[in-house]
Protein backbone atom coordinates (compact mmCIF):
# COMPACT_ATOMS: atom_id res chain seq x y z
CA UNK A 1 0.00 0.00 0.00
CA UNK A 2 2.98 2.45 1.08
CA UNK A 3 4.31 1.50 -2.40
CA UNK A 4 1.46 2.41 -4.13
CA UNK A 5 1.52 5.59 -2.75
CA UNK A 6 4.81 6.51 -3.26
CA UNK A 7 4.78 5.60 -6.82
CA UNK A 8 1.38 7.81 -7.48
CA UNK A 9 2.81 10.80 -5.64
CA UNK A 10 6.21 10.58 -7.51
CA UNK A 11 3.53 9.91 -10.80
CA UNK A 12 2.31 13.31 -9.84
CA UNK A 13 5.26 15.07 -9.33
CA UNK A 14 6.65 14.30 -12.87
CA UNK A 15 3.68 15.68 -14.51
CA UNK A 16 3.52 18.40 -12.40
CA UNK A 17 7.28 19.42 -12.95
CA UNK A 18 6.35 18.89 -17.09
CA UNK A 19 3.71 21.53 -17.06
CA UNK A 20 5.79 23.79 -15.58
CA UNK A 21 8.62 23.31 -17.89
CA UNK A 22 6.11 23.64 -20.34
CA UNK A 23 4.74 26.72 -19.32
CA UNK A 24 7.76 28.21 -18.99
CA UNK A 25 8.67 27.60 -22.08
CA UNK A 26 5.65 29.28 -23.60
CA UNK A 27 6.62 32.37 -21.00
CA UNK A 28 10.09 32.29 -22.51
CA UNK A 29 8.64 32.38 -26.28
CA UNK A 30 6.59 34.94 -25.64
CA UNK A 31 9.77 37.20 -23.81
CA UNK A 32 7.73 37.45 -20.48
CA UNK A 33 10.93 37.41 -19.14
CA UNK A 34 12.69 39.57 -21.35
CA UNK A 35 13.14 43.47 -21.11
CA UNK A 36 10.15 45.37 -21.63
CA UNK A 37 9.21 47.91 -24.69
CA UNK A 38 9.60 51.57 -23.35
CA UNK A 39 6.53 53.07 -23.33
CA UNK A 40 7.82 55.62 -25.98
CA UNK A 41 9.32 53.51 -28.25
CA UNK A 42 12.26 52.16 -29.13
CA UNK A 43 14.74 55.30 -27.18
CA UNK A 44 11.70 55.65 -25.12
CA UNK A 45 11.44 55.20 -21.29
CA UNK A 46 9.06 52.82 -18.69
CA UNK A 47 7.65 49.39 -19.78
CA UNK A 48 4.38 47.94 -21.19
CA UNK A 49 2.77 44.63 -19.98
CA UNK A 50 4.42 41.88 -20.57
CA UNK A 51 3.59 40.60 -24.53
CA UNK A 52 2.46 44.36 -25.37
CA UNK A 53 4.64 47.08 -26.98
CA UNK A 54 4.08 50.48 -28.31
CA UNK A 55 2.69 51.81 -31.48
CA UNK A 56 5.65 51.17 -33.91
CA UNK A 57 5.61 54.62 -34.80
CA UNK A 58 7.61 54.68 -37.89
CA UNK A 59 8.19 50.78 -38.27
CA UNK A 60 6.82 49.72 -42.04
CA UNK A 61 3.18 48.56 -41.57
CA UNK A 62 1.60 45.80 -43.79
CA UNK A 63 -2.33 45.28 -43.66
CA UNK A 64 -3.18 41.94 -44.23
CA UNK A 65 -6.27 41.13 -46.73
CA UNK A 66 -8.02 38.29 -48.39
CA UNK A 67 -6.75 37.86 -52.33
CA UNK A 68 -8.25 35.74 -54.85
CA UNK A 69 -5.54 34.10 -56.24
CA UNK A 70 -5.61 30.84 -58.42
CA UNK A 71 -7.08 27.74 -56.64
CA UNK A 72 -4.73 24.84 -57.55
CA UNK A 73 -4.11 20.64 -57.89
CA UNK A 74 -0.95 18.59 -57.71
CA UNK A 75 -0.51 15.98 -60.19
CA UNK A 76 3.04 14.01 -59.41
CA UNK A 77 4.97 12.94 -61.82
CA UNK A 78 8.92 12.36 -62.95
CA UNK A 79 11.31 14.69 -65.17
CA UNK A 80 12.58 12.90 -68.21
CA UNK A 81 14.68 14.04 -71.36
CA UNK A 82 12.70 14.49 -74.18
CA UNK A 83 15.52 12.83 -75.88
CA UNK A 84 16.83 9.93 -74.95
CA UNK A 85 19.00 7.08 -76.90
CA UNK A 86 19.64 3.77 -75.69
CA UNK A 87 22.93 2.84 -77.41
CA UNK A 88 23.17 -1.21 -78.00
CA UNK A 89 24.98 -3.78 -80.28
CA UNK A 90 24.62 -5.62 -83.22
CA UNK A 91 26.96 -7.83 -83.05
CA UNK A 92 27.83 -10.86 -81.24
CA UNK A 93 31.09 -9.86 -80.03
CA UNK A 94 33.81 -8.87 -77.33
CA UNK A 95 34.17 -5.17 -76.15
CA UNK A 96 37.49 -3.92 -76.89
CA UNK A 97 37.69 -0.53 -75.38
CA UNK A 98 34.84 1.62 -74.21
CA UNK A 99 35.61 5.50 -74.55
CA UNK A 100 32.65 7.46 -72.40
CA UNK A 101 31.99 7.64 -68.81
CA UNK A 102 28.91 8.40 -66.57
CA UNK A 103 28.25 12.41 -66.61
CA UNK A 104 30.05 12.81 -69.85
CA UNK A 105 28.67 15.13 -72.41
CA UNK A 106 29.16 14.02 -75.80
CA UNK A 107 28.48 14.98 -79.46
CA UNK A 108 26.52 13.35 -82.11
CA UNK A 109 28.83 10.94 -84.10
CA UNK A 110 31.42 10.59 -81.25
CA UNK A 111 32.83 7.12 -80.45
CA UNK A 112 31.36 5.50 -77.41
CA UNK A 113 32.38 1.81 -77.64
CA UNK A 114 34.77 -0.25 -79.82
CA UNK A 115 33.98 -4.17 -80.32
CA UNK A 116 36.63 -6.36 -81.15
CA UNK A 117 36.25 -6.36 -85.46
CA UNK A 118 39.17 -9.12 -85.99
CA UNK A 119 36.58 -11.68 -87.48
CA UNK A 120 34.80 -9.03 -89.38
CA UNK A 121 37.82 -7.53 -91.17
CA UNK A 122 38.57 -11.40 -92.37
CA UNK A 123 35.07 -11.21 -93.54
CA UNK A 124 35.49 -7.82 -95.78
CA UNK A 125 38.45 -9.29 -96.82
CA UNK A 126 37.10 -12.23 -98.23
CA UNK A 127 34.59 -10.54 -100.12
CA UNK A 128 37.18 -8.24 -101.39
CA UNK A 129 38.87 -11.04 -102.90
CA UNK A 130 35.30 -12.50 -104.37
CA UNK A 131 34.63 -9.19 -106.31
CA UNK A 132 38.39 -8.97 -107.59
CA UNK A 133 37.81 -12.63 -108.45
CA UNK A 134 34.34 -12.31 -110.38
CA UNK A 135 35.38 -8.82 -111.90
CA UNK A 136 37.91 -11.28 -113.74
CA UNK A 137 35.69 -13.58 -114.67
CA UNK A 138 33.21 -10.88 -115.95
CA UNK A 139 35.78 -10.12 -118.09
CA UNK A 140 36.56 -12.62 -119.64
CA UNK A 141 32.90 -13.77 -120.23
CA UNK A 142 32.17 -10.59 -121.81
CA UNK A 143 35.44 -11.07 -124.66
CA UNK A 144 34.34 -14.50 -124.93
CA UNK A 145 30.84 -12.92 -126.37
CA UNK A 146 32.14 -10.37 -128.40
CA UNK A 147 34.51 -12.99 -130.06
CA UNK A 148 31.11 -14.98 -130.17
CA UNK A 149 29.18 -12.15 -131.87
CA UNK A 150 31.74 -11.51 -134.66
CA UNK A 151 31.52 -15.19 -135.74
CA UNK A 152 27.89 -15.41 -135.67
CA UNK A 153 27.71 -11.76 -137.34
CA UNK A 154 30.12 -13.96 -140.26
CA UNK A 155 28.02 -16.86 -140.28
CA UNK A 156 31.27 -18.75 -138.74
CA UNK A 157 28.91 -20.40 -135.40
CA UNK A 158 25.55 -20.84 -134.98
CA UNK A 159 22.89 -18.84 -132.86
CA UNK A 160 22.78 -21.40 -130.12
CA UNK A 161 26.48 -21.23 -129.52
CA UNK A 162 25.86 -17.46 -129.71
CA UNK A 163 23.58 -17.50 -127.07
CA UNK A 164 25.16 -19.25 -124.64
CA UNK A 165 28.01 -17.27 -124.52
CA UNK A 166 25.93 -14.47 -124.27
CA UNK A 167 23.88 -16.27 -121.40
CA UNK A 168 27.32 -16.72 -119.87
CA UNK A 169 29.00 -12.93 -120.00
CA UNK A 170 25.42 -11.96 -118.38
CA UNK A 171 25.77 -14.57 -115.74
CA UNK A 172 29.60 -13.01 -115.16
CA UNK A 173 27.99 -9.93 -114.64
CA UNK A 174 25.01 -10.91 -112.17
CA UNK A 175 27.81 -12.40 -109.91
CA UNK A 176 30.37 -8.90 -109.92
CA UNK A 177 26.72 -7.05 -108.34
CA UNK A 178 26.27 -10.07 -106.43
CA UNK A 179 30.35 -10.29 -105.00
CA UNK A 180 30.18 -6.08 -104.46
CA UNK A 181 26.72 -6.43 -102.70
CA UNK A 182 28.62 -9.24 -99.89
CA UNK A 183 31.26 -6.86 -99.96
CA UNK A 184 29.13 -3.82 -98.56
CA UNK A 185 27.39 -6.09 -96.38
CA UNK A 186 30.40 -6.83 -94.77
CA UNK A 187 31.67 -3.43 -94.45
CA UNK A 188 28.42 -2.10 -92.86
CA UNK A 189 28.85 -5.07 -90.70
CA UNK A 190 32.43 -3.68 -89.75
CA UNK A 191 30.62 0.38 -89.21
CA UNK A 192 29.09 -1.78 -86.48
CA UNK A 193 32.40 -2.48 -84.34
CA UNK A 194 32.57 1.16 -83.55
CA UNK A 195 28.91 2.45 -81.65
CA UNK A 196 28.43 5.75 -81.36
CA UNK A 197 26.47 8.35 -80.32
CA UNK A 198 23.58 9.33 -82.32
CA UNK A 199 22.32 12.47 -80.09
CA UNK A 200 24.51 15.18 -78.18
CA UNK A 201 23.91 14.90 -74.79
CA UNK A 202 25.53 13.03 -71.17
CA UNK A 203 26.27 9.82 -70.78
CA UNK A 204 23.66 8.45 -68.32
CA UNK A 205 25.70 5.20 -67.62
CA UNK A 206 27.47 2.87 -69.49
CA UNK A 207 26.76 -0.76 -68.63
CA UNK A 208 29.54 -2.59 -69.99
CA UNK A 209 33.12 -3.03 -69.38
CA UNK A 210 36.52 -3.72 -71.73
CA UNK A 211 36.34 -7.68 -72.12
CA UNK A 212 32.81 -8.23 -71.70
CA UNK A 213 31.01 -10.35 -74.20
CA UNK A 214 28.07 -9.00 -75.80
CA UNK A 215 25.00 -9.81 -77.83
CA UNK A 216 22.90 -8.34 -80.48
CA UNK A 217 19.99 -5.82 -78.59
CA UNK A 218 21.61 -5.26 -75.60
CA UNK A 219 22.31 -1.42 -74.28
CA UNK A 220 25.96 -0.96 -73.48
CA UNK A 221 25.50 2.88 -72.91
CA UNK A 222 22.22 5.36 -71.94
CA UNK A 223 22.68 8.80 -73.41
CA UNK A 224 19.80 11.37 -73.33
CA UNK A 225 20.27 15.42 -74.27
CA UNK A 226 19.46 17.56 -71.09
CA UNK A 227 18.68 20.52 -72.96
CA UNK A 228 15.55 19.80 -73.20
CA UNK A 229 13.52 18.25 -70.45
CA UNK A 230 9.31 17.26 -69.07
CA UNK A 231 7.38 16.13 -66.89
CA UNK A 232 5.61 13.33 -67.06
CA UNK A 233 2.61 13.44 -64.23
CA UNK A 234 0.30 10.90 -63.57
CA UNK A 235 -3.32 12.92 -63.79
CA UNK A 236 -6.71 11.84 -62.21
CA UNK A 237 -9.35 11.43 -65.07
CA UNK A 238 -11.63 14.57 -63.24
CA UNK A 239 -8.42 16.84 -63.54
CA UNK A 240 -7.13 16.07 -67.28
CA UNK A 241 -10.17 18.08 -68.86
CA UNK A 242 -8.90 21.45 -67.17
CA UNK A 243 -5.48 20.39 -69.07
CA UNK A 244 -4.84 20.92 -73.13
CA UNK A 245 -1.86 20.53 -75.55
CA UNK A 246 0.07 24.03 -75.93
CA UNK A 247 -1.15 25.41 -72.33
CA UNK A 248 1.29 26.94 -70.47
CA UNK A 249 0.84 25.42 -66.19
CA UNK A 250 3.26 25.61 -63.29
CA UNK A 251 6.00 23.22 -62.83
CA UNK A 252 7.51 22.41 -58.92
CA UNK A 253 10.48 20.50 -58.78
CA UNK A 254 10.89 19.88 -55.04
CA UNK A 255 15.19 20.95 -55.20
CA UNK A 256 14.29 24.01 -57.09
CA UNK A 257 13.61 27.34 -54.72
CA UNK A 258 10.27 28.14 -57.22
CA UNK A 259 8.35 26.61 -59.45
CA UNK A 260 9.12 26.82 -63.33
CA UNK A 261 6.92 27.52 -66.54
CA UNK A 262 5.69 24.39 -68.78
CA UNK A 263 3.89 24.15 -71.30
CA UNK A 264 1.53 20.75 -72.10
CA UNK A 265 3.13 18.86 -74.88
CA UNK A 266 1.09 15.77 -74.81
CA UNK A 267 -1.71 14.18 -73.11
CA UNK A 268 -1.46 10.00 -73.74
CA UNK A 269 -5.17 9.37 -74.88
CA UNK A 270 -5.64 6.05 -72.29
CA UNK A 271 -6.06 5.85 -68.91
CA UNK A 272 -4.11 3.48 -66.58
CA UNK A 273 -6.57 0.78 -65.63
CA UNK A 274 -5.74 0.62 -61.40
CA UNK A 275 -5.18 4.16 -61.02
CA UNK A 276 -7.40 6.09 -63.64
CA UNK A 277 -4.86 8.57 -64.31
CA UNK A 278 -3.73 10.05 -67.86
CA UNK A 279 0.16 10.81 -68.19
CA UNK A 280 0.43 14.16 -69.63
CA UNK A 281 3.75 16.04 -70.55
CA UNK A 282 4.70 19.08 -69.92
CA UNK A 283 8.08 20.27 -71.40
CA UNK A 284 9.43 23.82 -71.01
CA UNK A 285 12.55 25.98 -69.97
CA UNK A 286 13.51 24.57 -66.70
CA UNK A 287 16.40 26.24 -65.04
CA UNK A 288 20.01 24.32 -63.96
CA UNK A 289 20.11 21.77 -61.83
CA UNK A 290 16.99 19.39 -63.31
CA UNK A 291 17.76 16.01 -63.83
CA UNK A 292 16.02 12.79 -65.52
CA UNK A 293 14.66 10.67 -62.53
CA UNK A 294 13.78 13.78 -60.06
CA UNK A 295 10.31 13.79 -58.27
CA UNK A 296 8.06 16.98 -59.35
CA UNK A 297 4.80 18.61 -59.21
CA UNK A 298 1.86 19.14 -61.92
CA UNK A 299 -0.18 22.25 -60.49
CA UNK A 300 -3.40 22.16 -62.45
CA UNK A 301 -5.56 25.30 -61.76
CA UNK A 302 -9.19 24.41 -60.77
CA UNK A 303 -10.31 27.87 -59.81
CA UNK A 304 -9.77 30.86 -57.51
CA UNK A 305 -9.93 30.64 -53.62
CA UNK A 306 -9.29 33.72 -51.17
CA UNK A 307 -6.03 32.97 -49.09
CA UNK A 308 -4.33 35.96 -47.03
CA UNK A 309 -0.62 36.01 -47.36
CA UNK A 310 1.58 38.57 -45.76
CA UNK A 311 5.39 39.05 -46.26
CA UNK A 312 8.04 36.63 -45.03
CA UNK A 313 10.40 39.82 -43.74
CA UNK A 314 6.94 40.22 -41.10
CA UNK A 315 7.09 36.65 -39.56
CA UNK A 316 9.77 35.47 -36.62
CA UNK A 317 10.23 32.57 -35.64
CA UNK A 318 11.19 30.31 -32.91
CA UNK A 319 11.61 26.69 -33.21
CA UNK A 320 8.72 25.79 -34.51
CA UNK A 321 6.27 28.51 -33.93
CA UNK A 322 6.28 31.72 -35.83
CA UNK A 323 5.25 35.24 -34.68
CA UNK A 324 4.13 38.23 -36.03
CA UNK A 325 4.14 41.75 -34.27
CA UNK A 326 0.32 43.27 -34.53
CA UNK A 327 -0.64 46.74 -34.37
CA UNK A 328 -4.05 48.39 -33.00
CA UNK A 329 -2.81 51.99 -33.68
CA UNK A 330 -1.47 52.23 -30.09
CA UNK A 331 0.36 49.45 -29.54
CA UNK A 332 1.81 46.62 -31.16
CA UNK A 333 1.50 42.90 -29.70
CA UNK A 334 2.75 39.74 -30.14
CA UNK A 335 0.98 37.08 -32.05
CA UNK A 336 1.61 33.15 -32.68
CA UNK A 337 0.49 32.47 -36.13
CA UNK A 338 -0.04 29.19 -38.27
CA UNK A 339 1.13 29.50 -41.88
CA UNK A 340 1.15 27.64 -45.12
CA UNK A 341 3.17 27.42 -48.14
CA UNK A 342 5.74 30.24 -49.39
CA UNK A 343 4.94 31.69 -52.45
CA UNK A 344 7.49 34.34 -53.67
CA UNK A 345 8.41 36.60 -51.29
CA UNK A 346 5.34 36.43 -49.07
CA UNK A 347 4.15 33.34 -46.79
CA UNK A 348 0.05 31.83 -46.48
CA UNK A 349 -1.33 32.51 -42.88
CA UNK A 350 -3.76 29.65 -42.24
CA UNK A 351 -5.13 31.44 -38.87
CA UNK A 352 -3.56 33.87 -35.81
CA UNK A 353 -4.70 36.86 -38.17
CA UNK A 354 -7.80 38.75 -40.10
CA UNK A 355 -8.28 40.43 -43.13
CA UNK A 356 -7.72 44.25 -41.95
CA UNK A 357 -5.42 44.29 -39.23
CA UNK A 358 -2.02 45.65 -39.55
CA UNK A 359 1.34 44.02 -38.99
CA UNK A 360 4.87 45.36 -38.95
CA UNK A 361 6.03 44.08 -42.67
CA UNK A 362 10.04 43.99 -41.17
CA UNK A 363 9.76 42.09 -37.80
CA UNK A 364 11.05 38.68 -38.99
CA UNK A 365 14.34 40.71 -40.62
CA UNK A 366 17.79 40.01 -39.15
CA UNK A 367 18.53 44.15 -39.51
CA UNK A 368 15.50 44.68 -37.41
CA UNK A 369 17.81 43.25 -34.15
CA UNK A 370 19.69 45.09 -31.31
CA UNK A 371 20.54 49.13 -31.20
CA UNK A 372 17.35 49.15 -33.94
CA UNK A 373 14.76 47.26 -31.76
CA UNK A 374 13.76 46.87 -28.51
CA UNK A 375 15.58 44.14 -26.37
CA UNK A 376 12.15 42.83 -25.65
CA UNK A 377 11.40 41.61 -29.32
CA UNK A 378 14.08 39.67 -29.16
Amino acid sequence: MKNSVRKAVRTGATSLVTVAIVVASILWLSNFFGTKIPASGPAGEGAEPSGTAPAPGSWPLYTVTLEEVPQLRTAVGTVQAVHTADVGSKLMAQVKSVHVRAGQEVNEGDVLVELDDQDIRAQVQQAQAQVEQAKATAEQAERDFQKQAGLFKSGATSEQEYLRYKTDSEKARAAVMQAEQALRYAQTTLSWAVIRSPITGVVVDKLVEAGDLVRPGQTLVRVYNRDKMQLVASVPESLTSRLSPGQDVDVKIDVLPKACVGTVSEIVPEAATQSRTFQVKVTGPCPPGVYSGMFGRLLIPVGQEKQMRIPVAAVRTFGQLQQVLVSDGKAARRRFVSLGETVGDRVVVLSGLAPGEKIVANYGESSFGPGSQPAGLL
